[in-house]
């Protein structure tokens, strides 16, 4: 869910997301949550963010800090990186699995044959 606009309880994030990780049936409760809250014209001391990733009974959560433009800076950096990293992981992750496929593949011909 994306906004606050539509729920009363919401109101006070610019962004607002909580998401299971796993398909239905995998594991444990895994999940992301993130929020961006929404300043006022009269607030000095920043935005309140979170971001929450857990995985079973691991979890991490990040400093996502915009209190100066150093600290924005910062920050804008520190979800690239994990963007990127992710989105190449994912590839990397993608060429495994159709790798490992092929070879199941190959072992199952091989076991038919010898069989």
């Amino acid at each position: 869910m994306n906004g606050g606009d539509d729920c009363e309880s919401l109101r006070g994030y610019r962004y607002y997301r909580r998401s299971f990780i796993n398909k239905p049936g995998f594991h444990a409760t895994a999940f992301v949550y993130a929020t961006v809250s929404k300043t006022r014209a009269d607030d000095e001391s920043g935005c309140y963010t979170n971001l929450d990733i857990a995985d079973c009974n691991r979890s991490i959560s990040l400093s996502i800090d915009c209190d100066g433009e150093a600290s924005i800076a910062n920050s804008l950096y520190k979800l690239d990186t994990l963007i990127d990293t992710l989105t190449e992981f994912r590839e990397a992750f993608k060429k495994e699995c159709d790798i490992q496929r092929e070879r199941s593949k190959r072992q199952t011909k091989v076991n038919i044959i010898t069989a």
